[in-house]
């Protein structure tokens, strides 16, 4: 029992100095708000198939279940928010990986021709300290008839 004890004692003062560097508890979901730029890499229905400037973020409710979003600004514009389950990856009981799946929708031409699509979004956040995520994403847009492909490269600020 006392060398368990030991063992245990260990364990939390690892663990404290791994907060102290800036990880985060597993039990924590982490959301954020950040900048990217949007890749396209196939189509051209959407701002999804094109280069775009970026704003995005993710709005965790669990663990596991998180909305990501994003908004391309670029020849056109688009809104994107894909409802996401993922499953957080441990490093000596902290989460620094977070590949997620999902889908939802992505919204064109807001203010002009509105126009919405389905959308499918697949990634990864890596979480590199306790204030900064960075993401990347997949995401393969279908509005007219068409489908859009288009990688989202982003860091952002928890909150």
């Amino acid at each position: 029992d006392t060398e368990s004890e030991i063992t245990d004692k260990n364990d939390e003062k690892s663990a404290e100095i791994l907060i102290g560097q800036g990880r985060t508890r597993a039990s924590i979901p982490v959301s954020y708000y950040g900048l990217g730029g949007h890749i396209g890499l196939g189509g051209d229905a959407t701002a999804v198939g094109d280069g775009a400037f970026a704003l995005l973020g993710k709005s965790a409710f669990t663990s596991n279940l998180a909305l990501h979003n994003g908004f391309l600004f670029g020849d056109d514009n688009v809104i994107l928010a894909s409802l996401t389950y993922g499953v957080p990856i441990k490093i000596k009981s902290y989460e620094v990986l977070y590949p997620f799946l999902g889908g939802g929708v992505l919204i064109e031409d807001l203010f002009s021709d509105f126009d919405l699509g389905g959308l499918v979004t697949g990634g990864v956040d890596v979480l590199f300290t306790n204030q900064i995520t960075g993401t990347a994403r997949l995401n393969l847009g279908f509005a007219d008839s068409d489908t859009d492909v288009g990688l989202l490269l982003g860091i952002g600020l928890n909150i």
